[in-house]
């Protein structure tokens, strides 16, 4: 009989991170995309980006810090856009660092893709963010435990 490896959210869901970026997210008024419309239903981002990468990952047992970024990009995006503060934090902590993407359409979403090490060179001093080439990331990327 195969022996249960729990899954991440099992073991290691970051409440505290995941509480302060749903509130970020609320509480964003003007200047933000997110602002241009007005949505009635307002959806917990951060917590849903959280709850789709734990759910099907195996815990890794080790202890050992990690830095994930979910991406998700609808079915056929060429483009993926990673901010400033993500990259860096990939150059810092190369071995710890992992960019996490998925496809979702109306009825499903992909399985998890991760690249390691998915960044080349550092964005320039003024930038924000970066958009990267979605099939170019893909194809360096390795699939869900």
């Amino acid at each position: 009989m195969p022996q249960h490896r729990k899954k991440l959210i099992e073991v290691a869901l970051p409440l505290e991170a995941i509480n302060k970026a749903s509130a970020r997210e609320k509480s964003i008024r003007h200047g933000h995309l997110s602002t241009l419309h007005f949505w009635w239903a307002r959806r917990p981002l951060a917590a849903c980006r959280a709850v789709i990468f734990t759910s099907p990952v195996d815990d890794p047992g080790d202890g050992r810090l990690r830095f994930i970024e979910v991406e998700g990009r609808k079915a056929g995006a060429r483009t993926v856009t990673v901010t400033k503060n993500e990259i860096l934090t990939g150059f810092k902590q190369p071995e710890q660092y992992i960019l996490a993407l998925v496809g979702v359409d109306e009825a499903q979403a992909t399985p998890l893709c991760y690249v390691r090490r998915p960044f080349e060179r550092e964005p320039e001093l003024a930038a924000t963010s970066v958009n990267y080439d979605l099939r170019k990331l893909l194809a360096r990327s390795t699939g869900a435990n």
